[in-house]
């Protein structure tokens, strides 16, 4: 049941949906029968107002109507904007499908899913951000100067002029703007109001002191000068003939490189021919390339809209306690900071640094963290687990044998625009179909993907954009391999998880394609390899602690269960925070040195004392190590190694033997106090230092062998002998 009071009104599109009030709410476990409206969109308030009136805390709105059309009946209603949720289960449900009982029940399983995941919600304060009125165009299109020109008007606008291009030779820039340069920008770094554009000129010729009257051109015996005012350095042979000509002092000089920062609240990078600077696609960063055709009006008013202050989501929470980042003077994990296509995560130190306001939310650092130390506040972990449970439990009176759920992940462009497309169109995907919106296919990790199987998942796809607008997606390339090959490992089949890319287009085929491709790979699934575990069991995000790597620990735990299969090494060198740490026996001292800086607790110590062993024990879990190499660095025998890769046993699952010794007796009390390795480690090396001298003569020989208590009576003994240290 709900947590909250949910008022949830149904729109039966004029009566074209075959839907059961009552049927949807006996399937979705809800407190109070749907409200059913023959029009959502144009009954007004009082529906709304009869909801209010029950006690609601949230109005769930089924309807197809675009969300801004129902803004004056809920306020007239009394209901605030933060109280109501938009579901199309029309195009979600019942035109996806062909009977009406099919429609009631994935529109039951909708609506409870949308409720769970945001009865899981926590609210986050949203960053403030003021966007300056400053804008670099960097540009090789003629489009460039007159979107300049435009933005001129409202705006402080530098232009910078792709050192190559040559489309501006026959065309004199004019001067209605701030300031015009020649040069490449290499990188854009920064966010929304606080861009930094990283610019390299050879332009010799300053275009803002210039004064256009070209009696440079003609004295340049070299043609390195062009009629535009362009100077081609690589042609420049610095006879100094122009600078004679220059009416203005100083708006030439010899050529040279010149690197510097240009700071802007936006940029726009309007290119043909040029490269694109590196940097991720912030808001606020408009890129225009190749021969896509650009709308200079609507490109300048994207522009405009975006000055002000504004406030937006804080997308990550950061807790660097269970970091693997790093700890003292050893770097740590940092795989987060290679999935960030936004700089928005750095090191500070050997920890890492989050800039809240850099991060777009793609939320690639969160599938990528293996501690779960970054992780995502709306859909947050919990959410997606609540989602995802509500979806895979059984609907009241539902035979869970046979069951062919589907979990489909899809981002909220591509992904989300070929699901709306396929409703609209009334192409029939099934009942089976169960759809998880998240910010990006980025953020699908291998635990999601494993933990969806183990709640009784036949199959899972991933549906979202070929080119994604986030960048490269080879960390997922590698998740899916290895999610592959440990559904393969158990022979439930590779087949069952499925990546669905929609191209980049305007019309319609390729969604059409991507829709076709979906439909085949769920009809094509068998039952799920695994009862649900959806209802009757922990879930591992209850704990604050928990995180994603907990989520791969039970899954594979329960893999093994049902089918009684070890398949061990599944994947063998990988970018992914799996490994197997190996410890050279004959040269380990059991010093702990290892233990001591493993974030996550794969290694420990566990002495004789402990009732576990009858030695001192250096143990090892292999899916707890996340693969950060301290270990390594730390072991001052540089006996300890990882070898990157994941197994799925049992052994996999616990804490294994990695070297172990006796312990040595104090020969003056007999209590243990050392181990035989590191006993002799220090006997190795104290005992042939000369600046020692005689700290071990006579009766101190043996001060070594004693426990520290005995060592130190025995040693101010021997100072009450007459000895001096």
């Amino acid at each position: 049941m709900p947590k909250d009071r949910w008022a949830v009104h149904l729109c039966s599109c004029n009566g074209a949906l075959p839907l059961s009030g009552k049927e949807i709410a006996r399937l979705a476990g809800l407190d109070a029968e749907p409200l059913v409206h023959k029009n959502l969109a144009r009954g007004g308030p009082a529906g709304f107002m009869k909801g209010a009136e029950l006690g609601a805390d949230f109005h769930l709105l089924c309807c197809c109507s675009p969300e801004a059309s129902f803004s004056s009946a809920l306020a007239e209603a009394g209901v605030e904007e933060e109280q109501v949720v938009h579901l199309d289960i029309k195009g979600g449900a019942f035109w996806r499908l062909e009977t009406p009982e099919e429609g009631n029940r994935l529109a039951a399983r909708l609506i409870r899913s949308k409720i769970a995941r945001l009865e899981e919600r926590r609210g986050a304060s949203p960053i403030s951000l003021a966007v300056s009125s400053t804008v670099l165009i960097y540009t090789d299109r003629p489009e460039g100067l007159r979107l300049a020109d435009r933005l001129s008007e409202r705006m402080t606008v530098c232009v910078v002029i792709h050192e190559d291009a040559a489309g501006f030779d026959e065309l004199a820039p004019t001067r209605g703007r701030e300031s015009l340069i020649r040069g490449k920008i290499g990188r854009i770094a920064g966010r929304l109001g606080d861009f930094r554009a990283a610019l390299r000129t050879r332009q010799a010729i300053d275009l803002d002191a210039c004064t256009r009257c070209g009696r440079c051109v003609p004295v340049c015996h070299t043609q390195a000068i062009t009629q535009g005012l362009r100077l081609i350095a690589a042609k420049c042979d610095e006879c100094g003939d122009c600078l004679k000509e220059c009416l203005e002092v100083g708006a030439i000089r010899i050529p040279r490189n010149e690197d510097r920062e240009l700071p802007a609240g936006q940029v726009v990078a309007l290119l043909s021919e040029a490269a694109a600077p590196k940097g991720g696609l912030h808001t606020g960063y408009h890129l225009v390339s190749g021969d896509e055709p650009v709308d200079v009006d609507a490109l300048a008013y994207r522009v405009s809209a975006l000055v002000g202050e504004f406030a937006r989501p804080a997308y990550v929470s950061y807790d660097e306690k269970v970091c693997a980042g790093g700890t003292g003077d050893i770097e740590g994990c940092g795989i987060c900071i290679g999935e960030c296509p936004y700089d928005a995560l750095s090191r500070e130190g050997n920890r890492i640094r989050v800039e809240e306001a850099t991060c777009e939310g793609c939320g690639g650092c969160i599938a990528a963290c293996p501690t779960s130390a970054l992780r995502f506040r709306e859909p947050s972990l919990e959410q997606i687990d609540a989602e995802l449970r509500t979806l895979l439990s059984a609907l009241p009176g539902e035979a869970a044998e046979g069951r062919r759920p589907a979990v489909v992940f899809h981002c909220g462009e591509k992904g989300a625009e070929a699901l709306r497309v396929a409703g609209e169109n009334r192409w029939p995907l099934g009942e089976n179909i169960l759809p998880v919106e998240v910010p990006c296919l980025r953020f699908v990790s291998e635990a999601l993907i494993l933990h969806s199987f183990h709640l009784g998942a036949a199959g899972v796809a991933l549906l979202g954009c070929a080119d994604c607008p986030n960048g490269d997606r080879s960390l997922l390339d590698e998740r899916l391999a290895l999610c592959r090959g440990t559904l393969d490992a158990f022979g439930f089949g590779a087949d069952r998880l499925s990546l669905i890319q929609v191209e980049a287009s305007e019309g319609s085929y390729y969604l059409a394609s991507a829709v076709g491709d979906l439909g085949a790979f769920l009809e094509r699934l068998g039952p799920a390899p695994l009862p649900s575990a959806a209802e009757g069991t922990a879930s591992p995000a209850a704990s604050d602690e928990a995180g994603y790597r907990e989520w791969v620990v039970e899954a594979v735990r329960a893999f093994i269960g049902a089918t009684g299969e070890e398949p061990g090494r599944v994947v063998e060198e990988t970018s992914l925070p799996y490994a197997q740490v190996r410890v050279r026996k004959e040269g380990c001292t059991l010093c702990g040195g290892c233990v001591f800086v493993c974030p996550t607790h794969a290694l420990r110590m566990e002495d004789p004392d402990s009732a576990v062993t009858d030695a001192k024990t250096l143990r090892f879990n292999h899916l707890k190590c996340v693969a950060c190499g301290q270990c390594e660095a730390a072991c001052p025998e540089k006996v300890v190694t990882i070898e990157r890769g994941l197994a799925v046993s049992r052994a996999a699952l616990s804490y294994e033997e990695m070297a172990r010794d006796e312990m040595v007796r104090c020969i003056s009390c007999g209590k243990e106090y050392i181990n035989k390795m590191a006993l002799d480690a220090i006997l190795g090396k104290l005992l042939g230092l000369e600046k020692i001298g005689d700290t071990f003569d006579g009766g101190r020989k043996n001060l070594l062998r004693m426990c520290p208590d005995c060592r130190g009576a025995h040693a101010v003994q021997e100072v009450e002998r007459g000895w001096e240290p």
